[in-house]
């Protein structure tokens, strides 16, 4: 059978003919092959065919980074879905504001998540074993048909309003910008990703369907790991990981508490680093520990995915003290820069793989994208300027949206939340710069009869 790769999930069908046998994925203590993956993906694609029939769905993933959770997404997709990633360990109040902004028809969720869902929300809950592996329960709400011009998911992201927002991926959106890692990253069937971000990150779309593409085996990194730095120098080790992605904030805390020096990382090929700033100081230090790795700086927000990068140029010189460039755009994409009202310049980005918008927000879509000519751009929001080679330099912002262990934060959801709480008569959040270009969220709070007193927020 030959497959056209137009869809996210023809990736993964390719892939089962071609290696039916390899690893796909693999956690801790457990793995399962292509075939067997494919297998259970089109066993929840049925699930969901017969329980809400033909029509386009949305899909809620609120479930533990799992081989389970991997077959769900490529199930939703198969069926003809947009799935919706979901963090497990937010709030539930902010999951439960993502399934009713997007109206999903069902939630993939864990049986101890469905009693606080049934006091929120009306449906019906069904179990099911998916082939002997963990239990998985869907929670049925309703059916909402609609046209989705081949939506693939939905990631939310923090909002200015203080609620999140859901940026739209097409399938063409997320195919453009993995076959463009693939000319760049070299994978092949005997490659070993690693699986740092969370499905709800936008770094995991890289990781995801890059190694699923090539044959290669994805390994799962758990909450709990993420955050090891000892763990992950073992786990590189050990699954002799060739691939990895992830924000500056993990592979500092590697560089310093990692003992990278111990353990043999010889197998790593390609460092990719996306989200934030690394500072020179502990990026020299990992070049010098990783010497058979080559390292990418990649830049892009959620909306984009990634849009620029830059080759670290290796050695890195001894009286560099400046972050690295975010380079020069990708291949596919157009870029240009706009000067703003203080008289700095703002990066644009249009092509294939910018998103689709943000779900039911047309006021926020009209401020966030331009028609230029016919040419749809998207205003990123973030300051440039370009060195003599061409490559754009990241200067910041030009609202109050910061950037924090990869994750773009919107200090004015932080107000807004903590204003919710109804404890404070003001409050006002910052977010300051340090020497090594790290950023600290910083709250100032009043009651009622005392004085300002500030808290940093650590998150």
């Amino acid at each position: 059978m030959n497959l056209k790769l137009n869809k996210l999930e023809n990736l993964l069908e390719l892939s089962a003919q071609n290696w039916p046998f390899k690893i796909a994925i693999e956690e801790e203590g457990r793995s399962i092959s292509y075939k067997n993956l494919n297998k259970l993906s089109n066993r929840i694609a049925r699930t969901l065919k017969e329980s809400l029939g033909e029509s386009h769905i949305r899909a809620a993933v609120y479930f533990p980074k799992s081989i389970e959770s991997v077959a769900i997404i490529f199930g939703i997709l198969k069926a003809g879905g947009t799935y919706i990633p979901l963090d497990y360990e937010a709030p539930e109040s902010r999951n439960l504001f993502i399934i009713k902004d997007c109206a999903v028809s069902v939630i993939f969720t864990t049986s101890d998540k469905c009693p606080s869902f049934k006091k929120c929300l009306s449906g019906s809950i069904q179990e099911f074993n998916v082939d002997g592996l963990k239990q998985v329960s869907l929670l049925l709400t309703k059916t909402i048909p609609f046209q989705p011009d081949d939506l693939a998911y939905m990631l939310y992201t923090s909002g200015s309003t203080g609620k999140p927002k859901g940026v739209m991926f097409s399938h063409n959106n997320a195919l453009s910008f993995i076959n463009w890692c693939s000319i760049h990253f070299s994978p092949d069937e005997n490659s070993v990703f690693s699986s740092h971000a969370p499905f709800h990150f936008d770094l995991s779309i890289l990781d995801l369907y890059l190694s699923i593409k090539h044959g290669s085996k994805l390994i799962l990194i758990s909450s709990k790991e993420a955050k090891n730095p000892l763990a992950l120098s073992y786990l590189i080790e050990t699954k002799k990981i060739s691939h990895w992605y992830s924000t500056p904030t993990i592979l500092k805390l590697m560089v310093s508490y990692g003992k990278i020096e111990k353990h043999d990382h010889s197998s790593l090929k390609f460092v990719l680093f996306a989200g934030e700033v690394f500072p020179t100081e502990p990026l020299k230090k990992l070049t010098l520990l990783w010497k058979t790795a080559r390292f990418f700086n990649l830049y892009g927000p959620t909306e984009t995915n990634v849009c620029t990068y830059y080759e670290v140029k290796l050695p890195v010189g001894e009286d560099r003290t400046q972050p690295f460039p975010i380079g020069k755009t990708c291949e596919g994409l157009k870029s240009k820069t706009v000067i703003t009202e203080e008289g700095k310049l703002e990066l644009l980005i249009s092509g294939p793989g910018v998103c689709q918008g943000y779900w039911n927000n047309e006021d926020l879509n009209k401020s966030s994208f331009e028609n230029f000519d016919g040419v749809v751009w998207y205003k990123t929001g973030d300051l440039v300027e370009q060195d003599s080679e061409g490559n754009y330099i990241y200067l910041g912002r030009k609202d109050r949206m910061v950037k924090k262990n990869g994750f773009r934060i919107e200090l004015d959801e932080i107000e807004n939340t903590i204003n919710s709480l109804h404890q404070f008569v003001d409050v006002a959040v910052i977010g300051k710069i340090n020497a090594d270009f790290e950023c600290r969220i910083i709250a100032f709070l009043q009651t009622k009869g005392e004085e300002v007193n500030f808290k940093e927020l650590l998150f």
